[in-house]
C-alpha cells in the first residue's frame, strides 16, 4: 500500500496525541534528571541515571517509528516511577530569601 500526502483523520489524531504524550514524558524526564543531579554519587544514583538515559534513547527512537499504545504506557510508567524515586531521595533545595 502506497502512502500519499493525505492521512485519514484517525491517524492525524494519533500523531497529535503522541506529540502531547511525548511532551509530557520529556517534561517528567527533565524533572527526574534535575532531582537525580542533586543526589550524591552512589550505585543507586548511577542506576537512576542509567534508567533515565535509557528512557531518553527510547524517546529519541520514536522519531524513526511512532510508539504503540503499550510502548507509550510502559515508557510513561517507567519515567513516572523513576521521578517518584528521585523526588523522595534527592536533597531538597532551599529557596533564598531576599533581604
Amino acid at each position: 500500500m502506497a502512502w500519499s500526502g493525505n492521512h485519514p483523520t484517525s491517524e492525524i489524531r494519533l500523531v497529535a496525541a503522541s506529540a502531547d504524550d511525548r511532551a509530557r514524558i520529556e517534561l517528567a524526564l527533565e524533572h527526574a534528571e534535575s532531582h537525580v543531579a542533586r543526589m550524591q554519587c552512589s550505585p543507586a544514583t548511577q542506576h537512576l541515571k542509567n534508567v533515565l538515559a535509557s528512557c531518553r534513547r527510547t524517546l529519541a527512537g520514536w522519531g524513526a517509528s511512532p510508539p504503540t499504545g503499550d510502548e507509550l504506557d510502559a515508557l510513561r510508567d517507567r519515567v513516572m516511577q523513576t521521578l517518584q524515586v528521585a523526588r523522595t531521595t534527592s536533597p531538597t533545595l532551599r529557596l533564598r530569601r531576599l533581604a
